[in-house]
């Protein structure tokens, strides 16, 4: 799915979160380092190949949120990280 799709769905909704969330800017610095440290790893290990590295982070959050019994939405997901990404 395209950047500007998964926005027209999720955008809204991303900003809610954020707001009731109160991520200061200390929490949004150590979210994102978190997110470029296992980005990295996942690029290393899908060849540099970045479509095959985000589907498998997809799946990597997907199956944490499923461990403690969490409803997720795959899109959902892939929406956010590509979202930090581009910030």
């Amino acid at each position: 799915m395209e950047y500007t799709t998964l926005y027209s769905i999720y955008g809204d909704a991303l900003d809610v979160v954020n707001d009731k969330l109160g991520i200061d800017e200390a929490q949004d610095i150590i979210i994102m380092f978190y997110l470029q440290d296992i980005s990295v790893q996942f690029l290393d290990e899908a060849g540099d190949n970045p479509f095959i590295a985000l589907n498998r982070l997809v799946t990597y959050f997907a199956e944490r949120l499923s461990v403690n019994g969490k409803k997720y939405d795959r899109a959902a997901i892939k929406f956010f990280l590509v979202n930090e990404i581009r910030a």
